[in-house]
């Protein structure tokens, strides 16, 4: 009898020791079925590295030769199928199309960007995104789609606490309430970005702030409270010995004593000027000439403010700066209008308004035909206003037929964006409900062979008494 009890234990303990064992493996199997492949390890690729290197240093440089590099950055990365890089290809082939000026295929690589973003499911790609496409339509004034944008970066950031791209979204959001004349949301927004970058001591972009809070002050005609944040943005611009930074709030403190008829206006125009002449770039010099021959010009200061407008007009012309040469151009003939010379300001008038039609700049040609019109009122030229009224008249009509039909444009690319959210949106929802019922399933399944054991295990303990009390 007890080898009989002996064999029958050994075969319940065998028994025991597989189904134990097939539980594990089950165990260990359902997660792996459901869980995706390990993503392989990120490999450098040099070439991808050197082509984004050159197009960005392009992109500072010469936004021709940008277009086509970034062309064929983004060749190489489709060619790769690796949505990393066609993230980083599609920015930076849209940011390289918008300074070309082509807006509409520069608009189509940040939605792209967009798409990357959402398929890579990184938060602070989707994050730069919105960024991105906000930035692109405060560029172009669509003030309805850069809400759009900002507010959805605004909610992710907050909801994943990415304290620098809050900060950033919000600075943004100011910039586009100041550019609605919504000045006291503006001022909300550039207050709660400074405080999220001096908790992370950010003092550049602490600068950047004061900078705008100065621009938002000047705005609104309080040229003294103005001088107060720009002095702090160069205090810390002068610390961190960023020259071209120091020099652009020198040029917007000469603005602001401007404003109040303060003769610190001359001292820090002269300062700019000489730090933009020693190491700033074509444009930091026209601006700030720019300005200087305005204020000079303000003060009666005739032939000083001449000298500065045709300097400026030289350099622009040298560097085929368009603007520069046809806001210096303007500038030359209204002088020649304070002179009394109608001759010589219709001739400035002239080579400025080739320049506009040229380049099919429509909304300066409608300013310069308003220009003309009135210096030819001014001087008393009424043949001369009146064909200059009727042109502006005329161009004014078809301009405002034409923002209406983009208004319209606009709003049905609003609303695709948004219905195209919404479906990502309840994508994930999808996925999310997927995942809880596959987790629950488990469980359940887990929870079934536990009990499918127990019942097992009970027949074996019952059994051995009865095999014992035999």
């Amino acid at each position: 009898m007890s080898k009989e009890l002996l064999i029958i234990n050994k075969r319940y303990s065998v028994f025991l020791i597989k189904s134990v064992g097939l539980l594990i493996l089950v165990c260990i199997l359902i997660p792996i079925q459901h869980c995706s492949s390990p993503k392989p390890k990120k490999i450098k690729d040099a070439t991808f590295d050197s082509l984004e290197t050159m197009v960005n240093h392009q992109l500072n440089n010469n936004a021709d030769s940008a277009v086509f590099a970034s062309k064929t950055l983004n060749e190489y990365a489709i060619a790769n199928n690796d949505a990393a890089q066609l993230f980083k290809s599609s920015y930076l082939r849209g940011k390289s199309l918008e300074l070309a000026g082509e807006n509409d295929s520069a608009l189509i690589y940040y939605n792209k960007m967009r798409h990357f973003a959402f398929q890579l499911n990184d938060t602070n790609k989707i994050l730069r995104s919105y960024n991105a496409l906000g930035s692109f339509y405060l560029e172009k004034g669509s003030n309805d789609s850069v809400a759009y944008f900002y507010r959805k970066g605004i909610e992710l950031a907050t909801r994943v606490k990415d304290t620098i791209q809050l900060a950033n979204f919000l600075t943004n959001t100011g910039i586009y309430y100041e550019q609605c004349n919504k000045f006291d949301s503006a001022m909300i927004s550039y207050t709660m970005g400074l405080r999220f970058y001096e908790k992370e001591g950010d003092s550049i972009e602490m600068a950047l702030l004061f900078r705008n809070l100065g621009n938002l002050f000047l705005q609104q005609d309080l040229p003294r409270k103005a001088i107060v944040e720009y002095s702090k943005a160069i205090v810390i611009n002068q610390q961190l010995n960023k020259k071209l930074e120091v020099g652009l709030d020198c040029n917007n403190l000469a603005l602001a004593y401007k404003y109040i008829n303060n003769d610190s206006a001359f001292l820090y125009f002269q300062k700019a000027t000489r730090i933009f002449s020693e190491s700033g770039s074509v444009s930091n010099i026209i601006m700030v000439k720019y300005n200087y021959a305005n204020y000079l010009k303000k003060l009666g200061k005739i032939n000083e403010a001449e000298k500065l407008y045709q300097e400026v007009s030289d350099i622009s012309i040298q560097n085929n700066i368009l603007m520069g040469s046809i806001y210096s151009l303007s500038m030359l003939a209204k002088i020649q209008i304070i002179k009394n010379n109608l001759q010589n300001a219709n001739n400035y008038f002239d080579e400025a308004l080739a320049l506009a039609k040229k380049n099919n700049l429509t909304k300066e040609i409608l300013r310069l035909y308003y220009a003309i019109l009135e210096s030819n009122l001014t001087l008393n030229n009424s043949k001369m206003a009146m064909k200059y009224f009727t042109l502006w008249n005329q161009l004014n009509d078809s301009l405002q037929t034409k923002l209406q039909k983009e208004a319209v444009i606009k709003y049905n690319t609003l609303y695709e964006t948004e219905k195209k959210e919404l479906a990502i949106k309840l994508l994930e929802n999808e996925r999310e409900s997927s995942r809880i019922k596959t987790k629950y399933l488990r469980f359940v399944f887990l929870f079934a062979i536990l009990g499918v054991l127990a019942v097992f295990y009970t027949f074996w303990i019952r059994s051995r008494q009865k095999l014992k009390i035999a």
